[in-house]
């Protein structure tokens, strides 16, 4: 039994191919995104494709030219595939009675048809195509009846496989899941954000360059990142972020032994079953100490760690449980920077417990210092 993808140096006196019901291209149901467009200006050009409706005429014949490069490579991989079997080739389709055109299942019908293929009755009286020496027999394709042996008791059905249900960080407790404005902010929730948004970008690219370079990489990165960002809301943020990087403690957060973008998981003390998954905003380990930094943009940021939002600190607290155990022995501090003023807020062990509990989460130790 082979995949059409997977024949590629094997062969057997009986292959069958069930895989025939996928579409005949190469990169499943996702269109490329980079294709090559022929020459500009006698140079070798590359596009990066968007939503078909917005193609213009070039991207267009470089979708399509992508496109036909995969059919072919797809025909030529069903070839191989036809040709592995010595004696019999089965052909079938799984998983759906009918698609769409393209699909190697009708392709493979109509070629059988076309060389000659006769119907005959097939196992379970189904009625199949049959192409070959005896195609013109009447007899049924069904083999000999056989008494099948008994299966011995130790073999049994797989038990099913229990996943952890996924949790996000910010939504072990209930509230407000982003960093939307305060009253008197002076933004709507979609602009702030989107302000976030290009902060956070901002702060996660642009921390291991040079001071002098990034206004122009900031520049350069939101109009990749966030096109839709109008000059006024991309100068905002860049000021947010430059203001931090200016900061007493940037050199600290940003420095050579902090990592940005830290993914992590953590099956939580006291929720059976679920699995945090997240990323934290900035990681800064030393020999003794590893501080957690979860970036926020609010525009009023709270004026002690008493006044934080419980869902803020249920978060990094979650962070700090994962970290304790992938660095035991070693303190572990959590942090909040605020973009908006800027300042660094260290939170202290006791409202992160109580965010914990209340999340559900059994927050035991001394990690969170």
């Amino acid at each position: 039994v082979m995949t059409v993808h997977g024949a590629k140096g094997l062969e057997a006196p009986v292959v069958i191919l069930p895989d025939t019901m996928k579409q005949a291209r190469l990169g499943g149901n996702a269109a490329p995104r980079l294709v090559a467009a022929g020459e500009v200006a006698g140079r070798g050009a590359v596009l990066w494709l968007g939503p078909r409706e917005e193609d213009d005429r070039r991207a267009a014949e470089a979708r399509e030219a992508a496109a036909a490069r995969e059919r072919a490579e797809a025909d030529r991989l069903l070839y191989v595939a036809l040709t592995r079997a010595e004696d019999w080739l089965i052909l079938c389709g799984a998983e759906r009675k009918s698609g769409p055109e393209g699909l190697w299942y009708g392709r493979l019908a109509e070629a059988m048809a076309r060389c000659g293929g006769v119907e005959a009755t097939g196992p379970d009286g189904m009625t199949v195509l049959r192409l070959g020496e005896t195609a013109q027999a009447t007899e049924a394709l069904s083999p000999p009846s056989v008494k099948r042996p008994t299966a011995p008791a130790w073999i049994a059905p797989a038990r099913h496989e229990e996943r952890a249900q996924r949790l996000s960080p910010s939504t072990l407790i209930e509230g407000r899941s982003a960093e939307a404005p305060r009253p008197g902010a002076g933004r709507d929730k979609a602009a702030a954000l989107a302000h976030g948004r290009a902060v956070h970008c901002l702060l996660e690219r642009l921390g291991d360059h040079p001071p002098e370079q990034r206004p122009v990489l900031a520049e350069r990165l939101l109009l990749a990142q966030m096109p839709e960002l109008a000059a006024s809301q991309r100068a905002e943020a860049w000021a947010e972020a430059e203001a931090v990087f200016a900061a007493p403690f940037a050199k600290a957060v940003f420095g050579p032994n902090s990592q940005a973008e830290v993914p992590i998981a953590l099956d939580l003390p006291g929720l059976a079953g679920q699995r945090l998954l997240g990323r934290i905003d900035r990681l800064v380990v030393t020999a003794d100490h590893v501080t957690v930094i979860d970036f926020k943009t609010d525009a009023i940021p709270p004026a002690d760690p008493a006044q934080v939002e419980p869902a803020y600190l249920a978060q990094i607290g979650a962070y700090a449980l994962a970290l304790a155990s992938i660095y035991p022995g070693r303190t572990i501090v959590s942090a909040l920077l605020w973009t908006a003023t800027p300042a660094m807020m260290a939170l202290p062990p006791a409202p992160i417990r109580a965010a914990l509990v209340r999340a559900g989460i059994a927050a035991t130790g001394d990690c969170l210092t």
